[in-house]
């Protein structure tokens, strides 16, 4: 990682200039991803910001300024839109401050607007994704710059409270530590242990956005073993009784799955393996509920392996 004196900040003022320009009313604040990974001195992919503007108060301002503006998740308080940046059009999308609350019972949260930025940051899952950023510094309350320097993944507040609102959170922490080949607190890895059946509360689907993420990062190996030392990897692919080592050889996610699952556990005493291996194979995608396309090429693999 860069040293914090040499972080280059550049492209993140422009995009936030660029935002307040169109947003020239109340507060706003870059957060999430673009502050980590400009901290990380990458280039960020996605752009989101905060705001103490609701949707009915952003958009004339948006419209005003002649741009279109992307409605999807209006309901969660987040509108969409594009910003002119070095002559390249980037789409941003700005959240009205916001708290969840969980009554236990679902895993949906009731969203409810916030009056700060610290409430909003104090919602969110992990410190290093609770940074914010005005235009001129860097907005830190949970220590998350500490934690980036130190290749940590750590729950903002309690890790049992961050689980129990979404186990997927576990997921998602193994998905970053493959993505930077970064450790998970031991505190996170402890609770999440404890509570590795809460997975089972969250969609498939939502494993399998993760579950891509992670198997087609630099560090897959140390994801998994994450995966496994948190007690999930057991419970969501009980077909594999160790964590493979798998190299990376492809960026396409469905070879990397292919690779995967050819480390089925078969009995040694099976004279057919190739068939019990295709069995196996059919009921986890059918579990998992892949795409088509994805069980075609998983379940040709065999013929391919043998």
């Amino acid at each position: 990682m860069q040293s914090n004196t040499s972080i280059n900040t550049s492209n993140l003022k422009k995009n936030y200039d660029a935002v307040r320009q169109i947003l020239h009313e109340g507060e706003l604040f870059a957060v999430g991803g673009c502050v980590r990974d400009t901290l990380l001195g990458d280039t960020p992919k996605d752009w989101d910001y905060t705001t103490n503007l609701t949707p009915d108060e952003m958009e004339p301002l948006i419209r005003t300024a002649g741009r279109r503006v992307y409605e999807t998740g209006r309901r969660f308080g987040t509108l969409g839109f594009k910003v002119e940046v070095d002559g390249e059009y980037e789409l941003v999308e700005v959240t009205t401050y916001r708290t969840e609350y969980y009554d236990g019972k679902t895993r949906k949260p009731e969203v409810v607007w916030a009056k700060s930025l610290k409430d909003d940051l104090s919602r969110r899952d992990f410190t290093i994704n609770a940074i914010a950023y005005d235009g001129e510094k860097i907005i830190d309350p949970f220590g998350g710059r500490l934690d980036l320097y130190a290749g940590l993944i750590k729950s903002v507040g309690l890790p049992k409270d961050r689980i129990l609102e979404d186990a997927l959170r576990i997921l998602r922490a193994a998905r970053f530590a493959a993505r930077y080949d970064f450790s998970i607190d031991p505190n996170f890895i402890g609770k999440a242990r404890q509570l590795a059946d809460r997975i089972f509360d969250v969609s498939v689907e939502r494993w399998v956005q993760e579950l891509d993420k992670l198997l087609t990062s630099k560090h897959t190996l140390k994801g998994l073993e994450s995966l496994y030392e948190m007690g999930v990897f057991q419970r969501i692919l009980p077909e594999i009784i160790s964590v493979p080592n798998l190299l990376l050889k492809t960026p396409d996610v469905d070879d990397v799955w292919k690779d995967l699952l050819y480390n089925v556990h078969v009995p040694a005493q099976i004279k057919e393996p190739l068939r019990t291996r295709k069995h196996i194979n059919a009921g986890i995608c059918a579990r998992f509920k892949f795409s088509n396309d994805r069980c075609d090429v998983i379940l040709d693999k065999q013929k391919k392996k043998e």
